[in-house]
């Protein structure tokens, strides 16, 4: 159970993080992880003073296209935007094959030694500072390992997990969206808590955003160690899709299981 909860955490802390459903382009240019991460990281080299490690990653595989408004860290950590990025929305486009590991769309947070958050959006392949977020209220972020540069690309975790069960719930549901998440692990042991170790976690879900959430529908989460590939855990979920005001949207009880 404790494994299961803090793959949770991880994906959870997303939901927060001011994902908002929309409409955005129909055409995609979708890329692995290590991909991403290389492009993200350019951006970042030469924003304020550098130094930027990579904490967490997100990769969206939509069933159709949104669009992002600025996120934020919540009122007592900020999100100071980057030049150019003031009140903006990214236009985040829908995938066609949420199985495949591949994304057109990442979110990429890095951290320096001072402890300032950068989060940086990888659209179709192209990378853009969205902005950083400082002071010493961004508490739970200093407890966060940076991402070991061992860590398996997602099309690798993400075949791993759809063998221990992600096919099937793909095969048997239309219309799915998933969210892939990666992070370097805390180095605290609080419960529930994310990873101590570098985890992905992967999720997949047939309620829809939006306009068009389903009534019901079902979820399948998976989460495997980052660096060895092996699947720790997964599990399914069904139920009242909920609607969080952020996407995709999840059965009611998806975040309250524990795994039998």
């Amino acid at each position: 159970m404790v494994v299961a909860v803090a793959a949770v955490a991880l994906l959870a802390g997303l939901w927060a993080a001011g994902w908002i459903p929309g409409s955005g382009p129909a055409s995609s240019t979708a890329v692995s992880y290590s991909t991403a991460a290389t492009v993200a990281a350019s951006a970042s080299a030469g924003y304020e003073r550098g130094g930027w490690q990579l904490i967490q990653a997100f990769g969206f595989m939509l069933h159709a296209g949104s669009s992002l408004q600025l996120p934020s860290f919540g009122p007592v950590c900020p999100m100071h935007a980057a030049p150019g990025m003031n009140g903006a929305s990214a236009m985040f486009p829908g995938y066609g094959n949420p199985g495949a590991g591949v994304s057109p769309g990442w979110e990429m947070l890095f951290r320096n030694s001072s402890g300032t958050l950068l989060l940086v959006l990888v659209l179709n392949g192209k990378a853009q500072v969205v902005g950083d977020a400082y002071g010493s209220n961004c508490l739970l972020y200093p407890f966060t390992r940076g991402i070991p540069t061992s860590v398996l690309d997602s099309t690798a975790v993400v075949a791993a997990i759809n063998v221990a069960g992600g096919s099937a719930f793909l095969a048997s549901h239309s219309s799915v969206s998933s969210v892939v998440g990666l992070t370097g692990g805390t180095t605290i042991h609080a419960f529930p808590s994310p990873p101590v170790n570098a985890t992905w976690g992967v999720m997949y879900t047939s309620c829809g955003m939006g306009p068009e959430m389903m009534g019901t529908g079902a979820a399948f989460l998976g989460w495997a160690n980052a660096t060895s590939g092996v699947v720790l855990n997964t599990t399914q979920t069904s139920g009242a899709c909920m609607a969080a005001g952020t996407m995709p949207s999840m059965p009611s009880g998806a975040w309250s299981w524990p795994p039998s």
